[in-house]
């Protein structure tokens, strides 16, 4: 089905196409003031209206008026007298041809929008993988680094208990300060770094809310 609409001026045929949603202009260019090639120039500089297909209909049929209105953008150019039923078939193939651009148009805009979804969708799942990646690394690491910590600790507890029954028997000695300042260091050390492997630990399991089971 196509709606009709006339106009009888150039004026009023550019405020037709501006007020209504226009798939087709048929274009005399003899109309009365300004002629029909100014109304084709400017319906081609307005980007709302340029993709209007526009075939001239006219007497006006020398061979520089045709190539003008050609390379103002005409689609088609027929002169008077014409052949009603091939105007006919011109307008229903350029109408639905019309129509069929103005889809993909729509189509093409949903596209993009699909695919730019989906790539911040991939943008946010090579993330996650990521970070699972990093937080089993880091388990592994801080379970590694935690093992010879608490051989370390232990054997600075011995270190400390033998240090204590020596100091009974070498009072005020240098060497026994020495000593002990020197377990003290490496007992700080070693709390420092169990503290660093707790913190990773959190941070490889900071997705977990609750405890699971597990088969051992």
């Amino acid at each position: 089905n196509i709606e009709l609409s006339n106009a009888a001026t150039a004026q009023e045929a550019m405020a037709r196409v501006q007020e209504k949603k226009i798939e087709l202009v048929l274009l005399d260019l003899g109309l009365p003031g300004t002629d029909g090639f100014e109304v084709l120039r400017q319906l081609k500089a307005n980007p709302q209206t340029q993709s209007i297909p526009v075939i001239v209909l006219t007497a006006w049929n020398s061979t520089t008026d045709k190539l003008r209105g050609f390379e103002l953008g005409a689609v088609d150019y027929l002169t008077k007298p014409f052949n009603a039923q091939e105007l006919k078939a011109k307008i229903k193939s350029l109408v639905s041809l019309r129509r069929l651009e103005r889809e993909i148009q729509l189509r093409s805009v949903e596209l993009e929008r699909t695919l730019k979804e989906l790539q911040e969708t991939q943008a946010q799942l090579v993330h996650s993988a990521k970070m699972a990646s990093i937080g089993y690394l880091v388990a592994g690491v801080a379970h590694e680094i935690n093992n010879p910590i608490s051989f370390a600790k232990g054997s600075a507890n011995s270190l400390k208990r033998r240090l204590e029954e020596a100091k009974l028997q070498l009072k005020d000695s240098e060497v026994m300060k020495d000593m002990e300042k020197a377990v003290s260091i490496i007992r700080a050390g070693l709390e420092r770094t169990e503290q660093i492997v707790s913190n990773l630990k959190t941070f490889a399991r900071k997705e977990e809310t609750h405890f699971k089971k597990h088969d051992i």
